[in-house]
């Protein structure tokens, strides 16, 4: 509720300021220049009482507004100016002072910056004003002339009370209404300002992924090339070669392993080595644990002449050369196996033999 009285303020302080000077310089106008009796011999009082209000008003719109937005603050100020109007209808005649509907302006000014409260209240300050001055004259007011002329005054006062509340109502139903409406929409521009981050940051995101999305494809792109050249050279080796992993699994092979095992592809990547390649040397079997390397040493593995027997039953005289592959420290993480086919070199030495 503060809020919306702060806003109230903010919003009419600027009209209710301009008017106070036009009415300041108004007042100074008529005293000093409309020649009326309570004028002329009043003049140099209300001129002085004219001289405090301007000073007033200028320290109080200049200094204490900007320092302080609070509704007694501005309560008080309803209540100096009560009392500079007052001091000028005391001076001029009081209830037939001509300025009395000066009494009126704070009535107004108080509803339309304070609302209802500040309306009843500088109302039931002025009519204490008014009273005071009049209890020890009770027996002139309650003749019919002055019973009639304190109604008619009062009754003004009234009537005009009755007007700014209903004003004063309105504007309170009008400030509400604009409130409401700012905090909705400080609330859309709150939403507005996280969409935009949010939006700008999945923006920064997507350039991200798309980038990395990129980098990627070409990384893949690399491997792909990189592996249809291993794949080519692999194949154009004349010698049949298998590559192992350190737990002596198939990792790839070329053409001619196939051929010399007599084995479809699909075998080569579901069996093990040992199951596939089936070598003797003379009666013994020669096995994965043969050639790879044993308590950490690392070597090249090379045996000739040995026999190779494929799932049919042929028999293929190969050497054998395994070598190690190391990348990182001293343990091998793969092998490389060349299988070389010497069938014609070994019927040749037996042929030989035959004829000696």
């Amino acid at each position: 509720m503060e809020e919306i009285e702060i806003a109230r303020f903010d919003r009419y302080r600027k009209k209710v300021q301009i008017f106070i000077w036009i009415l300041i310089c108004t007042l100074a106008l008529l005293i000093n220049v409309v020649p009326l009796q309570e004028f002329i011999v009043q003049r140099n009082i209300l001129n002085g009482i004219l001289f405090f209000a301007a000073l007033y008003t200028l320290f109080y719109y200049q200094v204490i507004v900007p320092l302080f937005q609070k509704r007694y603050i501005i309560f008080a100020s309803v209540i100096v100016y009560i009392f500079f109007v007052f001091v000028i209808v005391d001076r001029t005649g009081f209830l037939t002072s001509v300025f009395f509907p000066l009494l009126y302006i704070p009535i107004i000014i108080g509803g339309m910056l304070l609302g209802r409260m500040g309306l009843f209240l500088t109302f039931a300050v002025e009519f204490l004003l008014i009273l005071i001055p009049l209890t020890p004259q009770l027996p002139t007011v309650f003749t019919f002339p002055g019973a009639l002329l304190f109604g008619k005054q009062v009754g003004s006062l009234l009537l005009v009370a009755f007007l700014s509340y209903f004003i004063s109502q309105e504007i309170d139903e009008r400030e509400e209404e604009r409130h409401v409406i700012e905090k909705e929409r400080e609330k859309a521009k709150k939403v507005a300002v996280t969409f935009r981050e949010v939006t700008g940051q999945l923006q920064i995101d997507a350039k991200l992924l798309l980038k990395r999305d990129l980098e990627l494809r070409e990384v893949n792109e690399a491997i792909d090339r990189a592996k249809t050249r291993y794949e080519t050279i692999l194949d154009s080796i004349v010698d049949g070669v298998v590559v192992l992993n350190s737990k002596r699994n198939i990792v790839s092979f070329n053409r001619v392993s196939l051929e010399l095992l007599d084995v479809k592809e699909q075998d080569m990547r579901q069996k093990s080595i040992d199951e596939l390649l089936i070598l003797h040397d003379d009666n013994r079997r020669v096995t994965s644990l043969v050639y790879s390397s044993q308590k950490g040493r690392v070597r090249t593995f090379h045996r000739k002449g040995l026999r190779l027997e494929s799932s049919n039953e042929k028999v293929t005289h190969v050497d054998l050369t395994v070598s190690p592959l190391i990348a990182k420290g001293k343990l091998p993480e793969g092998y490389v196996l060349a299988l070389k086919d010497v069938s014609r070199e070994h019927e040749l030495e037996e042929m030989k033999l035959d004829f000696v």
